[in-house]
């Protein structure tokens, strides 16, 4: 979908838009004003910072200098203009509450002196139905934190290994878990999601995610404060030991909507942001569609939209979006931008993402140079599940000089197509794809439906128990090497094909290996093509422990040589 007002309005009804958009809002009973007089650095809490009266629930503050908040608040609005600065107070523990928009077109500072302080931003009352959605604008229907113009979100809590993979099998009924390394930064009562690593035969092995919180810490062992409920054992790819991820959803700088009304983070400034080790929750507001909800356009957790060059520079690192109701990571046509450590949790709709294209190539949505390092995607929904066709934790869109290395899927429900990395047919990039994990998603590792003559390579990848295959690839004709690749116990295949080589191209599988576990039908099953292509090239391919056969096809009239030219070297 592409972001525009006009696509909200083709879904609803014109009449109930226009209401909302065109009513008369609550506006704040007052407007309370800080004084430009000096440019010492003010506390928020005397009068005099002011001109005579601290704001109110019912006030809209105005922040023109350097202000600190140095007690909690309740407003009905916060506006931080340009040269203004507003900077919670790094020994203590704030929060401020608002009903209505946080618009910062200075600086916000969130930045806690240690583990012990909290800095919160909460948006209350909010009526997610009122939302408009698309453009440009701050609305004042679209209650949330609007960073516009030069403005500057300098966010960071305190310092904490994101996640961590378990250093051993973790049984139902366990008290403890043991982690591959020290969880630097973890404390006592945050809160931890454990992945699930059953096979399918084990039922329902993308949903077993375990919540739990921290009791104790020695070393690498974590206590917990409870009992885990499922199995999470060990699965052994290629020599090496992969345990369950274990999430780290607890930050020290919150922003944060209500069970009963998600807010958002709206992004479209020419500087650059800096947001670490934040917890960003109840965000991303949904509406009805028929019977069924979606995501309110461009209403995002948090939604770099249109800044182009105006963001490089922007990190987002160890960042957790959780409890979200839409896309929670999004660059969209904002260039420059890393992602590091950053976790989406329990997220409907793809968790990092932006819009696509009708032309893969020359119009839509284009982001270049993100970087994705070590994030994961992880219990990504839709509403219901049966609604998530092409659903993915990544979708690696159109642009130049992006990469995905180190990332995981995990828990993608969905259906059909959905999938752990998606490259999709109306958003086509060239990205650097290394070193990534999808398991125990319902669907596919990785879904690939695209006619291109572009040359893609995906390097080092492992995809286990997934509910169809490790890698589905389409859609007809197109030109991507799969190297590395290691794909055990997917209950379909290692890999479902439909495309073929165009001719100026290839399409190649290099050391690929697939175990299938007793799980596994096949190895490479090949749909019937659409188009006269060339057969994909395998070469130092291994397959072992598939129940049905190594290479097949699941239509007749071609033979296995028609659609595998299987090769013993490279």
């Amino acid at each position: 979908m592409t972001e525009t007002p006009s696509h909200r309005l083709s879904r609803r009804t014109f009449i109930r838009t226009a209401a909302v958009a065109g009513a008369s809002l609550a506006l704040p009973s007052a407007i309370a004003d800080a004084s430009r007089r000096g440019s010492a650095t003010r506390v928020w809490s005397d009068p005099v910072t002011w001109g005579g009266r601290v704001p109110s629930s019912a006030d809209l503050a105005v922040v023109r200098t350097r202000i600190i908040l140095d007690e909690d608040v309740t407003l009905a609005g916060l506006l931080v203009q340009q040269g203004g600065e507003l900077v919670f107070d790094p020994d203590r523990s704030r929060t401020l509450a608002t009903t209505a928009n946080v618009v910062v077109e200075g600086s916000l500072v969130m930045k806690p002196s240690s583990h012990r302080k909290t800095h919160r931003i909460v948006f209350r009352g909010i009526n997610e139905d009122a939302f408009v959605g698309g453009g440009m604008d701050v609305l004042d229907s679209d209650v949330g934190l609007w960073v516009m113009g030069h403005g500057k979100l300098r966010l960071k809590g305190s310092e904490r290994r994101a996640w961590l993979r378990a250093n051993e099998s973790i049984s139902s009924g366990a008290t403890s878990i043991q982690l591959v390394d020290d969880p630097k930064g973890w404390h006592v009562g945050d809160e931890l999601a454990i992945a699930p690593t059953r096979p399918p035969s084990a039922g329902s092995s993308d949903e077993a995610f375990d919540h739990v919180k921290v009791r104790s810490i020695s070393g690498t062992t974590v206590d917990l404060n409870g009992e885990v409920r499922f199995d999470h054992p060990i699965v052994m790819v290629g020599g090496r030991s992969y345990g369950a991820e274990v999430l780290n959803l607890t930050r020290n700088v919150r922003i944060e909507g209500t069970d009963a009304g998600r807010s958002h983070i709206f992004i479209h400034s020419r500087k650059p942001q800096s947001v670490r080790w934040a917890e960003l929750r109840r965000l991303g507001p949904r509406q009805p569609d028929d019977e069924f909800t979606e995501a309110v356009l461009g209403r995002y957790p948090l939604h770099f939209h249109l800044c182009e060059d105006g963001s490089r520079g922007s990190i987002v690192k160890g960042t957790v979006v959780r409890d979200s109701g839409g896309h929670a990571f999004v660059p969209h046509t904002s260039h420059g931008v890393s992602f590091v450590d950053c976790i989406s949790h329990n997220t409907f709709e793809e968790a990092y993402w932006w819009d696509g294209a009708p032309d893969t190539r020359t119009s839509g949505a284009r982001t270049d140079d993100v970087l994705f390092l070590r994030c994961v995607a992880s219990l990504v929904r839709s509403d219901p599940d049966f609604r998530g066709y092409r659903l993915a934790g990544f979708a690696l869109g159109r642009g130049r000089g992006s990469v995905a290395s180190g990332c995981v899927a995990v828990g993608v429900r969905g259906n059909d197509d959905a999938a752990g990395f998606q490259w999709p047919e109306g958003s086509e990039g060239i990205w650097r794809f290394d070193d990534c994990v999808a398991h125990n998603n319902s669907v596919n590792g990785i879904f690939v439906w695209q006619n291109t003559d572009r040359h893609h390579v995906i390097d080092e990848f492992v995809a286990f128990h997934n509910g169809q295959a490790g890698i589905e690839h389409g859609a007809y004709l197109n030109s991507y090497v799969y190297r590395n690749v290691d794909l055990v116990g997917n209950s379909l295949a290692g890999v479902l094909l439909h495309a073929e080589a165009d001719h100026q191209g290839s399409l190649r599988f290099e050391h690929v290996s697939i175990d299938g576990r007793g799980v596994t039908r096949f190895g490479f099953l090949g749909a019937e093509p659409t188009l006269d292509g060339r057969p994909a090239v395998i070469c130092n391919a291994t397959i072992t422990g598939v129940t049905d056969a190594d290479y097949s096809l699941d239509y007749s009239g071609d033979s296995i040589a028609d659609r595998f030219d299987v090769q013993s070297g490279c």
